[in-house]
Formats: structure tokens, sequence, C-alpha cells
């Protein structure tokens, strides 16, 4: 590993590790991270994943991808592998193992964020009637007729409205929408 001081770069007089621009610890972090995706573990690691108190591994998995057990840090990973490229500055270090730690859930978070915009981007029609759309259980077709919301984003917020009944409820709207949008094509 390269040390701020061996690469000439001026070093932080009160922790000794090396100064860099914000950018120069974006690139440090995304190194680390790609050095981590790069190297794996194999089941033959097993007995040293287990000494470092870790589960075995089935196949080929990556130290990144090892990095999201909470008992895994970075100084565990480097002793399986320490020919990586891991700068020492400890902002970066502590960025790698958060970003390897949580990137599977805010991954999770943005994809179900953005789902929640797709629902609340389709609107429904003022006059719909939840009592004529055949298989909403009844319960919801009732809490959906009291609360009248405005698009399936917010019906899917209502308390007590199943996600089966949600879906039930876009199959019909889009139904709907295409039978409004396509003319009459039979002729008699």
């Amino acid at each position: 590993r390269a040390t701020a001081e061996a690469l000439g770069l001026p070093l932080n007089e009160e922790t000794g590790h090396g100064l860099g621009t914000s950018m120069n610890l974006d690139e440090a972090i995304a190194r680390g991270c790609d050095s981590l995706k790069s190297h794996f573990v194999l089941p033959i690691h097993n007995d040293q994943l287990k000494s470092l108190g870790s589960s075995s591994v089935e196949g080929r998995v990556s130290l990144y991808e090892l990095m999201r057990r909470p008992e895994i840090r970075l100084p565990q990973i480097e002793s399986l592998s320490p020919n990586l490229e891991i700068d020492d500055d400890p902002r970066v270090r502590e960025q790698i193992e958060l970003t390897a730690l949580y990137e599977a859930l805010i991954a999770k978070q943005q994809r179900l964020a953005e789902q929640d915009s797709r629902l609340d981007a389709m609107t429904i029609p003022t006059g719909w009637s939840f009592a004529d759309t055949a298989g909403l259980s009844y319960e919801s077709r009732e809490k959906l007729a009291r609360v009248r919301p405005a698009t399936v984003g917010q019906a899917a917020r209502v308390p007590g409205v199943r996600p089966t009944d949600i879906a039930v409820l876009i199959g019909h709207l889009k139904a709907s929408r295409k039978q409004t949008q396509s003319p009459n094509t039979r002729s008699s």
C-alpha cells in the first residue's frame, strides 16, 4: 500500500495521514472498492473465515461481498488478502467499509423509491368505482371508496389495502386506459 508520505503528498500534522481533495478521496474510495471487488475467497479459505468469526462460503465470493457481513471489517479482509490497493487514510477506509456494508440496502431503498414514484404517477380517474372493481377484497373496496385516492401510490399507502389488491387495481386501470385509447375497430 502506498502512503501519502511515500507519494510526496502533504500530511495532516495531527493525524500524519495524507491530505487530499474530495476528488482524491472519492478516487481512493473507488479504487479500494474496485480492489475488493476483484479479489476473492473460495471454500478453501473457510478455516480462515471461521477464525475471524464468520461463516463459510459455498463458492467464489468477492472480498467486497464479504465486507457486507457485519463481523468482517477491513483489517480482517486485509489479513485474507494483503495485496489489496486500499489507502491508509482513515476517512477512505471508513467510507469503503460503509459503502460495502450498506450498498445493497441503499440500492434496495432506491428501487423502492423508484417504484413509489411510478405508482404515484399512475392516476386513478375521479369517478372510479372501487365497488365495481372485480377482484378487490371487500375490505379494500370499502377503504378505497372511503379514502378516494387520486393515485395508485396513495391507494397503496392506505392502511389495510393489500399489495395484491393494488396489483388488481393496476390491471383494471391499464385495461380501462387501453379501452379508452384504442377506438373500437369492429365492423358491423
